[in-house]
C-alpha cells in the first residue's frame, strides 16, 4: 500500500509540474512551439458481494465479496495535426490480493497522423466497433489507416496477434512462420445528426499448425426518433476449425433495442440471442448479471449455449443528481454443441445513480437471479454492487 501511495502521489506531482506553468481543461504547455500535452483519466472503487454465483447452491460456501480499484491517466500529445495517445493504468486490482502488485502498465500508445485527407494510427490501440456486442476496449496492436467521405469514415487494417514462432522442432517442415497470426479489417462508419451506423469485415489470418482462419462480419446501427432511441447490432462469425461433434457452423449473435423518454421517465425493452458458441464482448451489459466488464456478472451473453434474451427496463430521474431504475429479464440457454440440456433464468435487477459533484458519481446496482436447471439445488444467485467515480477527462 506504501509503494502504491508513492506512485500516486509521484504522478500527481509529475502532473502538477505540468499544470502550474498553465492548464486549461487539462491542457498544459509542452516547450516546443505550436505543442501541448492534454491530461485526463478517470479513478473508480468498487465493492461487490457475489452470492451462489459459482454453482448455485446455499450448501457450498462460495460467496465473495471484496474491493477493487482502479486509476487510469490519459496523456495526449499534440504538435500541429498529429498525436500521441497514450493511456494508464495505475494500481489496478482488488484489495489485499498477492496478485495485486500495485503497478503501472500501458494500456495504449499509438501514433495519430493526419496526412492529407488520410489518417494513420499506427501501435497499440483501443479496438471498438457498434454498439458493444461485437468489440468494445479491447488492446491490439494495429495498423489503421481511414479517411473521411462526406459524413462517412472508410479505412482498413491489420491486427498482428502473434509473430514468428519457430515450431520445427516439434513440427517438422511447418516453417518458420508457422505460428504469424493475423487480423485485416475493412469498415465503414457513418455519422449524421442522431443517425450512427456502420459496418465491418475481418479476415483471420491464423497460420498454425490448426489454420483457424476465419471471417468475422458486424454491422450495427444507433438513431432516435423523436423520444425513441432505437439501438441494434448483429454479428456473424466463421471458423475453420470444428466444435466436438459439430462441423464448421457459422456463429451468429445480436441484440435490437429501444428506449423512451417521457419527462422524468424512461422505459426500455431489449431482445439478443446468440447461435453456435458466439460469445459477446464483455462490455455488452444488458443486466446486472450478464457482461463481465462489470464484477457483479456472472457471465458473458453467450458463456452458457445459445441464448434468447429479453430485458424490460424502467428508470426515474427524481433529482437533477439522482437517477433510480430497475429491470425484469428472461434467459433461456441451449448448451452447444450438443443442445440437449436446456436451461433458464429469471433476473430481477434494482440501482440508482447519485451525481456527488461535477465529474463525480456514486451508483449502486442489485441483482436477483432465479435460475431453472442450473444445478442440481437452483438455489438462488445475488449480486450486491456500489461504485464510486471520478472522470476528469
Amino acid at each position: 500500500m506504501k509503494k502504491l501511495l508513492v506512485l500516486v502521489l509521484s504522478i500527481m506531482f509529475v502532473a502538477g509540474a505540468f499544470t502550474s506553468a498553465y492548464a486549461t481543461h487539462g491542457e498544459v504547455l509542452a516547450k516546443m512551439e505550436g505543442s501541448k500535452v492534454i491530461l485526463g483519466g478517470e479513478a473508480r472503487l468498487r465493492g461487490v458481494c457475489a452470492i451462489n454465483h459459482t454453482d448455485t447452491n446455499d450448501d457450498v460456501d462460495d460467496d465473495n465479496c471484496y474491493w477493487d480499484q482502479r486509476v487510469r491517466l490519459t496523456v495526449t500529445g499534440q504538435i500541429g495535426d498529429a498525436e500521441v495517445r497514450t493511456r494508464l493504468d495505475v494500481g489496478e486490482g482488488r484489495w489485499n490480493n498477492a496478485a495485486n502488485t500495485g503497478g503501472v502498465t500501458v494500456d495504449y500508445a499509438y501514433l495519430h497522423i493526419p496526412v492529407a485527407g488520410v489518417v494513420i494510427d499506427a501501435g497499440r490501440q483501443k479496438a471498438s466497433f457498434g454498439n458493444k456486442f461485437y468489440q468494445d476496449d479491447v488492446r491490439k496492436d494495429r495498423f489503421q489507416v481511414s479517411a473521411k467521405v462526406g459524413d462517412a469514415t472508410i479505412g482498413a487494417y491489420s491486427d498482428k496477434r502473434s509473430e514468428n514462432v519457430d515450431l520445427v522442432v516439434p513440427f517438422p517442415g511447418e516453417g518458420f512462420l508457422n505460428n504469424d497470426v493475423d487480423d485485416y479489417g475493412i469498415f465503414a462508419v457513418y455519422k449524421a445528426g442522431d443517425m450512427e451506423g456502420g459496418a465491418l469485415v475481418v479476415f483471420r489470418n491464423d497460420d498454425q499448425v490448426d489454420n483457424n482462419d476465419g471471417t468475422d462480419a458486424t454491422a450495427y446501427v444507433s438513431t432516435k426518433v423523436g423520444n425513441v432511441g432505437v439501438k441494434g447490432e448483429l454479428t456473424m462469425q466463421t471458423d475453420d476449425f470444428n466444435y466436438v461433434n459439430a462441423d464448421e457452423d457459422t456463429k451468429w449473435g445480436g441484440f435490437v433495442s429501444a428506449e423512451m423518454g417521457m419527462d422524468a421517465v424512461t422505459v426500455g425493452g431489449l431482445v439478443a440471442f446468440t447461435t453456435n458458441g458466439y460469445v459477446a464482448d464483455k462490455h455488452f451489459i444488458p443486466t446486472v448479471m450478464i457482461g463481465k466488464d462489470q464484477i457483479s456478472a456472472m457471465d458473458n451473453f453467450g458463456d452458457r449455449g445459445d441464448s434468447v434474451l429479453g430485458v424490460l427496463s424502467a428508470s426515474y430521474k427524481a433529482t437533477p443528481e439522482l437517477s433510480v431504475g430497475g429491470k425484469v429479464a428472461y434467459a433461456s440457454y441451449d448448451t452447444y454443441p450438443d443442445n440437449n440440456t436446456d436451461s433458464s433464468a429469471v433476473e430481477i435487477d434494482a440501482g440508482l445513480r447519485y451525481q456527488i459533484s461535477k465529474g463525480v458519481t456514486y451508483d449502486v446496482a442489485l441483482g436477483y437471479l432465479i435460475p431453472d436447471d442450473f444445478s442440481s439445488t437452483d438455489d438462488n444467485a445475488i449480486s450486491v454492487m456500489n461504485q464510486f467515480k471520478i472522470n476528469f477527462n
